[in-house]
């Protein structure tokens, strides 16, 4: 590659007084967009570019990317690093950054979609490329939400519980999808404009935090008036929660709120491991700011099929059918 570093350095550094809320938004939203191609390639875009300019800019990128991937070009330095193995004598690419991934797996195109299977299907069944495997899963879980419908979740208990939470998700499409910046942000679109109360209107419908981290839940349905659902989509055979996530979302929330289900999103190989609760808080008051919870921990699992029907629509019924002559 030619690494383009001095202007890049110094553009994307930050170094001034005063950074405007502009630049940080596009320095963050370059480097979660390209990875760590953007990190350390400093193959960036300036973030000291006025909005309407660096919006240009990166529909631009995103437009060259999506051509790149139109044209199956899966292993340009755009989307993908070459991970070593066998002792750092050969080389396997995977995907850069959960963006890519999510370019990847919503492409209009079908053979993309295909494509982007494929990829996580190769790379879910290698240990040390699992965790880019859990950026496709997570697009395709939360896409799985979206679409809506009824799921019904298993009750993660030390005893032999048969409690199954059930849940009804309104549909949405990609374009419609709701999300949140911070806890207030998401009080505020929960709450009746007029009367300033918990809108009933909002009950059911999937939102995702518009940032995150590997720290926090990947989405939330409200219930009810008083039951709250998050969502944690993962690959990984250890994944609990921490009593700091809690207290990052659930103080700015309606008061009336008192149920709080965390709801473990896993794939069909990953059940041995969620039979019981994971670390963290599970069937127990936890009192945050003097107001009270009851946490409970749940499986839902996102079965092979489920998962190649969201993966593939199109060509879902033909794989399946390929799918089960292997097996007999």
């Amino acid at each position: 590659m030619n690494f383009n570093t001095n202007d890049s350095c110094r553009e994307n550094s930050l170094d001034y007084d005063n950074p405007t809320s502009t630049q940080v938004e596009n320095l963050y939203n370059t480097f979660i967009c390209l990875g760590p191609v953007g990190r350390t390639c400093l193959r960036t875009i300036s973030a000291g570019l006025d909005k309407s300019e660096y919006q240009s800019r990166f529909r631009a990128y995103v437009n060259k990317l999506d051509n790149e991937i139109a044209r199956g070009y899966f292993e340009t330095e755009m989307i993908s690093l070459m991970h070593p193995i066998l002792d750092n004598t050969s080389y396997i690419p995977t995907i850069i950054s959960p963006w890519i991934a999510c370019r990847i797996v919503n492409h209009w195109d079908i053979s993309v979609k295909e494509s982007g299977y494929k990829i996580f299907h190769s790379l879910s069944h290698q240990s040390t490329l699992t965790h880019s495997a859990g950026w496709f899963f997570e697009v395709y879980a939360n896409n799985w939400l979206r679409k809506g419908g009824t799921f019904e979740a298993t009750h993660l208990s030390y005893k032999d519980s048969k409690e199954v939470l059930s849940l009804h998700i309104n549909p949405t499409s990609i374009s419609e999808a709701r999300y949140f910046t911070t806890a207030i942000n998401l009080a505020k679109q929960l709450k009746n404009r007029v009367r300033r109360e918990m809108d009933s209107k909002q009950f059911q419908i999937y939102f995702q935090p518009r940032y995150r981290t590997d720290e926090s839940f990947h989405g939330l349905i409200v219930k009810s008036i008083d039951m709250l659902i998050l969502f944690k989509i993962t690959m990984a055979p250890d994944q609990g929660v921490t009593a700091e996530e809690f207290h990052d979302i659930l103080p700015d929330l309606p008061k009336s709120i008192n149920m709080v289900c965390v709801v473990f999103i896993i794939p069909e190989d990953r059940v041995a491991n969620y039979k019981r609760p994971r670390y963290g808080p599970a069937d127990c008051n936890v009192t945050i700011n003097h107001h009270k919870y009851t946490i409970k921990q749940f499986r839902l699992v996102l079965s092979d099929a489920d998962l190649l029907s969201i993966a593939v629509p199109e060509q879902h019924s033909s794989f399946s059918k390929g799918k089960r002559k292997r097996e007999e």
